[in-house]
């Protein structure tokens, strides 16, 4: 249908093994769907996952009325060794039922929690183009070094600013740092954590280096 933008970009996803010798960019309004959780493995290796607009603008364009918005990824498996997905300036985003596993030991070294590859990772630096209305639930984070991490970076003349995000009901095993929050002083983490399960954790379920909330 030529003007539902909503049906044009569902995209059901057959079981089978998908590998990638490109990043991968993901535009707003996008539903991923997997066939089946274990029976679709997108093998991500070294390439990321991004996030772009409605007319193709990369993070680096991004502004407070022109950003990815209303993206869900369901039901299915990702594989990274280093790549990641990057959810940096996107608003609205849903990310349910996916299995994110990678090769991490317990006997491993994680280097610094705001640089070392994650399952999910996003940067914040402004206030209109901050990752905001974001959940992640349902969700098996295994052997990922770090399972969710933010990163917010100071702009000089940015004021503080809060972020929502709400992850429930997923489950992490085998990591060094479940959740790595690192936020600057006086800016908000309005973030919700219910209902999550943490086993073999060899660090931190929880880190939160500065923020309120």
């Amino acid at each position: 249908s030529p003007g539902r933008n909503d049906l044009r970009k569902v995209l059901l996803i057959p079981n089978g093994e998908y590998i990638f010798s490109n990043n991968i960019r993901i535009p707003s309004s996008a539903k991923i769907k997997g066939e089946t959780r274990d029976g679709v493995l997108l093998n991500l290796a070294d390439k990321n996952i991004f996030f772009i607009t409605e007319d193709g603008l990369e993070l680096q364009d991004f502004t407070s009325g022109n950003r990815p918005n209303n993206i869900s990824i369901s039901n299915l498996t990702i594989q990274q060794t280093t790549g990641q997905l990057d959810v940096s300036g996107s608003t609205s985003v849903v990310i349910d039922g996916i299995k994110f596993i990678s090769d991490y030991e317990l006997a491993d070294t994680i280097g610094s929690l705001s640089s070392h590859p994650s399952a999910i990772t996003w940067e914040n630096t402004l206030n209109g183009t901050k990752v905001t209305e974001l959940t992640i639930e349902n969700c098996l984070f295994e052997s990922t070094g770090i399972g969710i991490r933010s990163n917010t970076i100071a702009v000089l003349g940015q004021g503080q600013y809060d972020t929502s995000v709400k992850i429930r009901k997923n489950k992490f095993f085998i990591c060094d740092t479940a959740i790595a929050i690192n936020n600057l002083s006086l800016f908000g983490n309005r973030w919700r954590i219910e209902d999550c399960d943490f086993e073999e954790i060899a660090r931190y379920a929880l880190y939160s280096a500065a923020g309120t909330g």
